[in-house]
């Protein structure tokens, strides 16, 4: 995983897969994947490379693809909002 530079955004679609599957390096989507998640390739590569923010029912699709639910990754990511904002302050 790439290190995290100071002020860079948190990448949602990285941390949300790295939680469903661990490795997500070697995972292709397919045609698939995009009919089931409902997610078009363009819009995935903008995901996928941080430069837009997934919606919640989004990330509810990929969670579904995988066959979990979408609060497997949600405390974890809570927790990591929480540690920001308290750098913050």
């Amino acid at each position: 995983m790439a290190k995290k530079i100071k002020g860079e955004p948190v990448n949602i679609i990285h941390q949300f897969l790295s939680d469903l599957l661990g490795d997500h390096t070697q995972f292709k989507p397919g045609r698939h994947f995009y009919r089931r998640t409902g997610i078009k390739q363009k819009s995935w590569g903008q995901l996928y490379r941080n430069e837009k923010s997934p919606t919640v029912q989004e990330l509810a699709n990929i969670a579904g693809y995988f066959d979990q639910h979408i609060t497997v990754s949600t405390p974890k990511r809570q927790m990591t909002i929480f540690k920001e904002e308290g750098a913050n302050l």
